[in-house]
């Protein structure tokens, strides 16, 4: 009884903090088949379904590699300045212990938590890009790319002793380790697709807006864990990280349909919205725990203005990103990357005893720059690691990489699942006639002139 009573009163483990981070570590994972959802809407019928294994596939592949030893190559307790070591492989030494990160939490909770930020960073960069790519190759990219994109990435942001966090870069959430690595990763698969098959974008309404719809739905809702989890304890700053991060989306929302509205001939487009949301989330995410609300604003509205031009000039370029994930998750990440340099607070992240030096607000002038250097080394190194990959995989393997252009006609679903979300056509019937396979069903049948879009 007595060495009970000394372990009470010595440990730091806060038991509401725990079910706090437990509760948003589940939020978080319900957003990764959220997003093929989200996905699955905008696409092909014929790829519909692998859209939605991406997710499952993402989820899974990387749960392993972090037990395995990802968990390790980035929050083991290492004096290297670039990767941590394996001594948390198999998560050996991980317990009931407080985390050395978040004392109030035991590592085993801050571990999982973590788990599901590394899960869900593949999904996204692979969404324009997963069905061009054949089912083995797609699980050893994802495999290798968080082994050596993502891992390394994180640990330069937010282990204690990366250079990145050294050198006070500023990401509470996965701005700059989520969204801008998995977007310069997707702008990478994009023009590779180009140089090396000539492909051209591909030009459909979305197959399901409800599914758009729920998707982002449910990606907004676990949004909410995602952010607000990362203070890792149930306190004001949480709080604050919920309020801003509620107004930037809807913020968002707001003002990329207000800018779509003349383009789509005075038509409100709830696709518009929803991406429109995406990027005031995306935006707010390295921000949502530094800055104040009325920073949030800001943020809600430069995000979407800036991927709004991000759309145009992928159209100039003429190259196949699909979803526009490097438009919305890239270009999003950056703005709220900057933003956060300029308007982080010290009173903010003072919430939880947390001690920054501020952004551009608090006279901090070097945070932008530190911010940038952020940046461009973080989308360097995925864009770099992601073409090694790649080749490694197309020409070291005796797979192929990408799918051939007769599957491609057929589409994902038939040729990598043998499945059909909406039912089952025969291929041999038509004897994979393009023009036969090409049709997408549920776009001409389900159009309506309200808007013009399709539910």
């Amino acid at each position: 009884m007595e060495d009970l009573l000394k372990r009470q009163v010595t440990s730091t483990i806060d038991t509401g903090d725990t079910a706090f981070v437990l509760i948003c570590t589940m939020l978080i994972m319900i957003m990764v088949p959220a997003i093929g959802l989200f996905y699955s809407g905008l696409s092909h019928s014929k790829n519909a379904l692998y859209l939605i294994m991406l997710g499952v596939l993402s989820f899974s592949i990387v749960s392993i590699q972090w037990v395995l030893f990802g968990y390790s190559l980035i929050f083991s307790n290492s004096s290297n300045s670039f990767i941590g070591n394996l001594k948390n492989a198999l998560f050996i030494n991980v317990g009931s212990g407080p985390s050395s990160i978040a004392p109030s939490i035991p590592e085993l909770v801050f571990s999982i938590f973590q788990c599901m930020f590394a899960t869900i960073t593949p999904a996204i960069a692979l969404g324009s890009a997963c069905h061009r790519i054949n089912i083995i190759p797609l699980c050893i990219f994802i495999f290798a790319w968080t082994t050596f994109a993502y891992d390394p990435i994180a640990y330069w942001n937010w282990s204690q002793n990366g250079w990145l966090a050294k050198l006070g870069s500023l990401d509470f959430a996965g701005g700059t380790v989520i969204h801008i690595t998995s977007g310069f990763t997707a702008l990478t698969l994009s023009l590779y697709f180009k140089f090396k098959c000539g492909y051209s974008p591909e030009s459909h309404k979305p197959r399901d807006i409800m599914s758009v719809f729920l998707g982002t739905l449910i990606v907004w809702f676990g949004w909410y864990g995602f952010n607000c989890g990362s203070a890792l304890s149930a306190d004001a700053r949480s709080a604050h990280a919920f309020v801003t991060t509620n107004t930037s989306a809807v913020f968002g929302g707001i003002t990329m349909v207000a800018l779509k509205y003349f383009p789509n001939r005075g038509k409100c487009s709830i696709v518009d919205f929803c991406v429109g949301v995406f990027s005031g989330l995306i935006g707010v995410t390295p921000a949502c725990g530094y800055v104040n609300i009325w920073a949030s604003i800001i943020i809600g509205v430069v995000s979407p203005i800036c991927c709004f031009m991000a759309f145009r000039i992928k159209t100039f370029f003429s190259f196949n990103d699909e979803f526009d994930v490097f438009a919305t998750h890239a270009v999003s990440g950056i703005v709220g990357s900057i933003l956060t340099g300029i308007f982080s607070s010290k009173k903010v992240a003072d919430y939880n005893s947390w001690k920054i030096q501020g952004g551009w607000i608090d006279h901090n002038w070097k945070q932008v720059p530190i911010q940038l250097a952020a940046i461009s080394t973080s989308a360097l190194w995925s864009v770099v690691w992601t073409l090694i990959i790649v080749l490694a995989i197309e020409y070291l393997t005796p797979f192929k990489f990408l799918a051939t252009k007769d599957d491609l006609v057929v589409g994902a679903d038939d040729c990598a699942l043998g499945e059909s979300l909406y039912g089952y056509i025969e291929c041999s019937k038509y004897e994979r006639d393009p023009v036969i396979l090409d049709l997408d069903f549920s776009n001409k049948l389900s159009e309506t002139s309200d808007g013009g879009e399709t539910v």
